[in-house]
């Protein structure tokens, strides 16, 4: 379901599991893969944004990323909160989905090898909750542009 695991980008102090109490995601509960983008500038390389933007969030918010995965621009997908942790990017939905943040720059469209895997990660979560589920754009469930019009009119 994840191609790297989050031990390979995690630091000490700074990991998921020091910085959310979640609960594991429950198959029986989702409804939903909900996707997200970073709505910025984002670098090149995954594990320098994974690790920065991971220690912002502890340092500054006192809890993990909130995501299950993040799909980079080489189509490889890193493991954040995978599925030990409920995600905590839907808020009002987090019990009922997974979030996947598409790793592009601010309003542009996921590239062809982006969309490949994330729909190849929304295959991987239907068929172990054993069902299929919507994919949503994070506008969906909340007050927001995320993922931007871009990326949610690849959705639609």
């Amino acid at each position: 379901m994840f191609d790297h695991a989050r031990s390979v980008w995690e630091q000490p102090g700074f990991t998921v599991a020091e910085h959310t109490t979640s609960p594991p995601v429950a198959p029986a509960m989702i409804d939903a893969v909900v996707v997200h983008y970073v709505g910025a500038s984002v670098t090149s390389d995954p594990i320098t944004w994974l690790r920065n933007n991971q220690r912002y969030y502890a340092t500054n918010r006192g809890y993990s990323l909130g995501y299950n995965g993040v799909v980079d621009r080489d189509g490889i997908m890193w493991q954040v909160r995978g599925l030990e942790f409920r995600n905590a990017a839907n808020k009002g939905a987090n019990n009922t989905s997974v979030s996947v943040l598409q790793l592009v720059s601010g309003d542009e469209a996921a590239n062809g090898v982006q969309v490949a895997r994330t729909r190849r990660f929304v295959s991987d979560i239907q068929r172990w909750c054993g069902r299929t589920v919507n994919v949503l754009g994070h506008r969906d469930v909340g007050a927001t542009a995320c993922p931007g019009d871009a990326i949610y009119n690849q959705i639609r």
